[in-house]
């Protein structure tokens, strides 16, 4: 080599943090969804928990799967539409002082 750096390998897999979260979220869906098997509800888990295709319940991985799909589908929805909330009314300073004087009234 010429002296230039060499760069380090990148670690394989996610930090063990991020596996340990992954754990935790996994006992958690598994724990849900045993729930809703006991007992019916109606909301999403208890679909999943519940689903069935040509007859046969889906797996529980595809199930916990979903949960994380789900997840994640929230977490996603929820993030965007904060930031572009923030960033709309930034940029319309008419906007955000009316609904600054309106907070119970939002715009139609």
């Amino acid at each position: 080599m010429d002296g230039a750096h060499t760069p380090k390998p990148l670690p394989m897999g996610p930090p063990a943090a991020a596996r340990s979260a992954a754990a935790e979220m996994r006992s958690y869906f598994v724990a849900q969804l045993d729930e809703r098997r006991r007992t019916r509800a109606d909301d999403l888990v208890g679909l999943v928990a519940h689903a069935r295709v040509d007859g046969t319940n889906l797996p529980e991985e595809e199930q916990i799967g979903i949960c994380f799909l789900l997840f994640e589908a929230g977490n996603s929805t929820t993030k965007s539409l904060l930031a572009n909330s923030v960033y709309l009314l930034a940029e319309h300073p008419v906007q955000r002082e009316w609904l600054r004087a309106h907070p119970d009234r939002p715009p139609r």
